[in-house]
């Protein structure tokens, strides 16, 4: 149990890719966030939320506050985020994790 927990810690240190998973957003597949914090110990952790898709590059979400764009960070359950994902060189998701993550969305909604 302890290497699980230090493999998660790892996992969602700052700048990594996750792969996550909110009912709010379940139209939206995949959900890719990277980490911009992550606290312990409110299990909590924070996302800049990625735009792409199964077959497109992935870039920084962007969100409009008044008259300028922002990132488009949220703070989200820490057991939201399914697996972390390394994209090709470019920003693509790649074959293999494609057919990984369509079994975990599968898995998710048909549960």
């Amino acid at each position: 149990v302890a290497n699980i927990d230090r493999l998660n810690h790892i996992n969602l240190l700052n700048g990594n890719l996750q792969i996550c998973f909110l009912e709010k957003y379940r139209d939206e597949e995949p959900q890719i966030g990277m980490v911009t914090q992550s606290d312990d110990d409110d299990g909590f952790v924070e996302v800049n939320w990625m735009s792409g898709s199964y077959s497109e590059p992935w870039i920084p979400c962007k969100t409009k506050r008044g008259r300028s764009y922002e990132l488009w960070v949220e703070k989200l359950p820490a057991n939201s985020v399914l697996f972390p994902i390394v994209l090709t060189r470019a920003n693509r998701i790649s074959t293999t994790d494609k057919a990984r993550l369509k079994h975990a969305y599968d898995d998710i909604i048909s549960s």
